[in-house]
């Protein structure tokens, strides 16, 4: 398994760009040469992920254990073999997506949300790392206390068995989409010495991934979700303040109205700011002026960012978000995931776009948002 994460020979020496996000290699004669994608090596990884200033007691011998451990390709390896698959109830520490409901039975659900509103809540009071363990009988007592307002009569026996029933739907998900194939080996067998579910000993140990990774994961799925939801509702606020704007300022009141259009021309049609002068009537400075096409993508991205965790905030029920937003360093973590999916997602790519002088088509994620807005307003205006 070490080749997944030691795979730096040292025999080249690497870099980062000026950007700090991909990787290059500096050769004998002084030039660079970008590192192919999935190839980057992963302890330049950790460097340059690495943040001192985010919380002060996260070293680096901390940050690269933690990195170790969700090295994507090692996991994949790991979850192939069998191994190291969450437990029962870390499983169902997650979200249930939608794409499962077929899989469900009636009341799975509300079974879920009660395990979330006791187990996780206990778990979270007491800051109880590592493995989860089964719940106690106080805490099964609650939940079907908690079901019977919804019509749902059961046991603890029988509660233990739908929530197993449940967890395991969620592990061959997880395992399909992490693998492409499900795993069958269960990872408790039931001992019929015992009547009870014991763990399954051909499985190696493994400690469940925390409620705070838990949430930021979920975090991630958010946005992946959402994003160019909220970056359109960005672009359209971000262009009617400009717009609002101008028609404030003095010097360019009369270009407020054109400003969508001047937009249009540099992103559709792939006009420079110098051609769109000159169609206008105005020397190359003024229409510099009047874009300001860095601190116009500066905006749509704070606003995106901004929107993102309103969003979030909403879209998620009252505890799958508290244990970050009670810590202040796990907030720092949030914000900073946001900013550096946006980032690279599209707005690294945006940036160059403007910044490349190179008459070139913009084919960027932001451009593409940005230009399908342009369409819808010309649409409406019809």
């Amino acid at each position: 398994m070490l080749p997944f994460v030691l795979n730096d020979d040292g025999k080249e020496l690497v870099l980062l760009d000026s950007e700090a996000q991909n990787q290059l290699i500096l050769n004998q004669d002084d030039t660079t040469q970008p590192i192919a994608k999935g190839g980057e090596f992963f302890s330049a990884e950790i460097l340059r992920k690495f943040n001192p200033n985010l919380s002060s007691s996260e070293s680096l011998d901390n940050w690269t254990w933690r990195l170790t451990q969700q090295n994507e390709n090692l996991r994949l390896f790991i979850w192939e073999l069998g191994v190291r698959t969450p437990s029962d109830w870390a499983l169902l520490c997650r979200h249930i997506p939608r794409s499962l409901e077929p899989h469900l039975q009636k009341g799975d659900r509300e079974i879920v949300e009660v395990f979330h509103a006791v187990y996780r809540r206990d778990r979270r009071n007491s800051h109880e790392k590592g493995r989860c363990f089964q719940p106690t009988l106080n805490q099964l007592q609650e939940m079907c206390d908690l079901l019977k307002p919804k019509n749902i009569i059961i046991s603890h026996r029988k509660l233990i068995y739908h929530l197993k029933r449940i967890a395991e739907i969620l592990r061959q998900d997880t395992l399909y989409r992490k693998t492409g194939s499900p795993q069958t080996i269960p990872i408790e067998v039931y001992d019929k010495s015992s009547e009870n579910y014991v763990t399954n000993l051909e499985l190696g140990y493994y400690t469940d991934t925390p409620l705070e990774e838990i949430e930021l994961n979920q975090l991630k799925e958010d946005c992946h979700s959402l994003f160019e939801e909220v970056l359109y509702e960005a672009i359209s606020e971000v262009v009617e303040q400009k717009v609002e704007d101008l028609q404030k300022s003095k010097g360019y009141k009369s270009f407020a109205q054109q400003f969508p259009e001047g937009l249009r021309l540099y992103y559709q049609k792939n006009m420079s700011l110098g051609e769109i002068a000159k169609l206008w009537g105005i020397p190359w400075c003024q229409a510099r002026r009047i874009f300001k096409l860095e601190n116009f993508l500066d905006n749509v991205q704070y606003r995106t960012e901004e929107k993102f965790i309103a969003k979030i905030s909403k879209t998620n029920t009252k505890s799958q978000l508290a244990t970050i937003c009670n810590s202040p360093d796990y907030l720092k973590n949030v914000a900073e995931e946001i900013r550096n999916y946006a980032l690279n997602k599209t707005f690294n790519h945006a940036h160059a776009e403007i910044l490349s002088g190179k008459k070139q088509k913009k084919n960027s994620l932001f451009a593409q948002i940005l230009q399908r807005y342009l369409n819808n307003l010309i649409a409406e205006a019809a």
